[in-house]
């Protein structure tokens, strides 16, 4: 199975070259590398690669595996914008709207909790709607984190 890259950068002081890379939808590897090694440049890798890396114990070359709150959360550490990120187009057809009632019971959390983040969502991931909210999966991941469901 192959990961798309869908991110690319380098730290500020230009050592340490940053990668995402896409396995689907709530898996995605965030890789760091000395300038030394090459893994950042390809546009695809073999998932099996990159578990490769996130298992080893290389200090020149790493990887966080996780979901979008996950990758989000490195990509703040490390000083890049989120909206550097190619995300990708939303699979309408795969169920990846919800309703803010519907969501807040799929992720076990209240409605205070959701209206309390509204603003922490990416661009375009929640709208609202009448008196409710359309939320994202993709939004409610970057927020929240996965689902346990």
């Amino acid at each position: 199975m192959k990961a798309e890259r869908i991110f690319d950068g380098t730290s500020e002081d230009g050592v340490w070259n940053k990668a995402i890379f896409k396995v689907e939808e709530g898996i995605y590897y965030y890789v760091s590398e000395n300038s030394t090694i090459e893994v950042t440049g390809h546009e695809s890798l073999d998932v099996s690669t990159l578990e490769e890396v996130h298992q080893g114990e290389n200090h020149n070359l790493f990887a966080v595996k996780g979901d979008e709150r996950d990758i989000l959360q490195q990509l703040e550490l490390d000083g890049f914008d989120s909206e550097d990120v190619e995300w990708g187009d939303l699979n309408l057809l795969d169920n990846e709207i919800l309703s803010s009632t519907d969501a807040i019971e799929e992720w076990g959390i209240d409605a205070s909790t959701l209206r309390k983040r509204i603003n922490d969502f990416p661009k375009g991931s929640i709208r609202k709607i009448g008196t409710t909210y359309a939320v994202t999966r993709f939004g409610m991941r970057c927020v929240f984190g996965s689902n346990e469901k």
